[in-house]
């Protein structure tokens, strides 16, 4: 019969990032054999360009982090060195091992704590990859569904997962579901080819920003075995014929829409991640996620309170706001920051800014409230960009806002767009000189993909893009100025011209790449080294010098991280 109470929550997938477990240190010291990374080789769109497409994933996903003719994550290196230069994904016998990949996402908290709160045993399984012994385990149990949340999958994932869970039975359904969705429709309110053939027996997708509500009455007509057809904001197949119930705009009360943490017990790895805003304010042109959510909306400061009050009572002190913007003016930061201050509450925590946000009044209630890091989304270091990105700011007002956050013991963060229509090699290096001459302890440059849902998608003409093979491809335009091969080159170019004190992170956010070290007993300060230390093993692998000359900074390099990995 099954366990038709029992719903599985998917949330990520993760491509392995290096395959080690034979690998000594000599070999890894002399560069090793050659491991080809399986995103490369198994996970390659259909394209008429595969060599360019090729040639600028290497250079703008894998060999930024190409340590030894290996990709090695900063945990996956962290791991390597701690486990005598071993990889071995065992976290139960490694009592010190690290796992960002271990922290649940927002995403699935919320899911989680929904299907629980209506009744359901909620079984998580919140990375794929790594997870997915699990999954078949648990489907074996035949569930009620599978529920897979599309925010931070691609299409091709999707295929994978599903056609995977479809394998081991093809009878339990699967519900997909993301407000990024919204972002992969047609002019006819469609879901674009590569979505739209997601859908096929026993596999549907909810297309709306909130549709929790809507996949639990999804579920309740599946176990009725009732018609889903008058069922709005669905797509699904009718004998094998893909069709879309009406559209009907939704509404939540945004107030009420947080986890029960209390229901978590030990998922949130005592780590929480809340949400003070849905949507965004702004329209920078190269990001789809404003389309994906409508409108802009703020949670109540009595909200944020009581949410903060439940995660303190458990004993969790460290916590992320993962809005686009926690705080969208002073005054929100101020009201936000006086209230944790008026509670004592004792958390570290993170959030994301816009540099006009900052001013010297609230650097400081931030960081008496708490706060050790900021994402700040920078983009580019020249004003043109800036104003062509439709930013709203400028590289003096980015710079202030460094310095303010420097000066309060702030972590700034700043994330760099390379190849955006209208960059020059000219603007790139004004972007590097700009941080070079700023207080920035850590940044991540990846190059412009136009993304269908933002802005720029449809100034494509106005910008005079076109596409390598002639045909869109995210990853494969052409600008007047620059190409994307040219722009995935820059970026290598680019980590290596960034001085030593501005450390990379690269495969993740850093609301997910601090929380490891914190948990483990590391200060800010060590895992900032760590970080640095990962960059210069990166920077060397870059750098032009001779392998002799690479394996020797390698192996220094790597007795560091060996002493700081000893700290207690």
């Amino acid at each position: 019969m099954g366990d038709k109470r029992t719903v599985v929550i998917l949330c990520r997938s993760r491509h392995p990032t290096v395959e080690v477990n034979k690998l000594s240190v000599k070999g890894f010291l002399s560069w090793g054999s050659h491991i080809k990374h399986k995103y490369i080789t198994n996970r390659l769109p259909q394209t008429s360009n595969p060599t360019n497409l090729q040639t600028i994933i290497e250079n703008n996903v894998t060999k930024p982090e190409w340590i030894g003719n290996h990709r090695f994550g900063v945990f996956d290196l962290l791991n390597y060195v701690q486990n005598d230069y071993r990889y071995v994904y065992d976290p139960a016998s490694q009592p010190t091992f690290f796992d960002p990949i271990g922290i649940p996402s927002i995403t699935s908290l919320h899911l989680h704590s929904y299907f629980l709160k209506h009744g359901y045993n909620s079984i998580n399984v919140d990375n794929y990859d790594e997870n997915g012994g699990q999954l078949i385990r648990v489907l074996k149990n035949g569930p009620a569904a599978v529920m897979i949340s599309a925010t931070f999958l691609s299409a091709q994932q999707l295929h994978e997962i599903t056609a995977s869970i479809h394998r081991a039975s093809s009878d339990i359904p699967i519900i997909i579901g993301s407000s990024f969705l919204l972002t992969r429709l047609d002019a006819g309110g469609r879901l674009i080819p590569e979505y739209e053939r997601l859908i096929k027996k026993n596999v549907y997708v909810v297309i709306e920003d909130q549709g929790m509500d809507t996949a639990d009455a999804l579920l309740q007509r599946l176990s009725s075995k009732s018609s889903v057809a008058d069922l709005p904001n669905i797509a699904y197949s009718d004998n094998g014929m893909v069709q879309y119930s009406e559209k009907v705009l939704t509404t939540h009360d945004i107030d009420h829409d947080y986890p029960e943490w209390s229901s978590l017990g030990n998922i949130a790895r005592n780590v929480a991640f809340l949400r003070t805003s849905q949507g965004c304010a702004y329209n920078c042109k190269f990001c789809s996620f404003p389309g994906a959510v409508s409108g802009f909306k703020q949670r109540s400061l009595e909200s944020i309170r009581a949410e903060l009050r439940e995660i303190h009572q458990m004993g969790i002190r460290y916590f992320a706001f993962t809005d686009d913007h926690f705080a969208i003016n002073h005054k929100r930061i101020n009201d936000i920051c006086t209230m944790m201050l008026e509670e004592g509450f004792d958390f570290t925590w993170f959030a994301g800014i816009r540099a006009t946000s900052i001013t010297e009044e609230n650097a400081e209630l931030l960081a008496r409230a708490g706060c050790r890091l900021l994402c700040v989304g920078l983009e580019s270091g020249d004003d043109r960009i800036l104003h062509l990105m439709n930013k709203k700011t400028t590289a003096s007002g980015n710079m202030r806002c460094l310095e303010i956050l420097d000066k309060y013991g702030i972590v700034a963060y700043g994330s760099f767009i390379v190849g955006f229509p209208g960059e020059t090699e000219e603007s790139v290096e004004n972007t590097i000189r700009w941080i070079n001459s700023s207080p920035l302890r850590l940044y991540k440059v990846f190059m412009f993909y136009l993304l269908q849902g933002a802005p720029i998608y449809d100034e494509q003409e106005a910008h005079h893009i076109t596409f390598f093979g002639n045909s869109y491809n995210h990853s494969l335009w052409k600008t007047p100025t620059m190409d994307a091969l040219r722009a995935s080159e820059i970026v290598k170019e680019f980590i290596l011209k960034v001085n030593s004190k501005t450390a990379l992170i690269y495969a993740y956010s850093p609301m997910y790449a601090f929380f490891p070290f914190l948990l483990k007993g590391y200060s800010l300060n060590e895992s900032l080294r760590f970080l640095q230390l990962h960059t210069d093993l990166i920077k060397n692998e870059l750098s032009p010098i001779s392998v002799f000359l690479k394996a020797r900074e390698r192996a220094v390099s790597l007795r560091k991280i060996a002493t700081l990995l000893k700290h207690d």
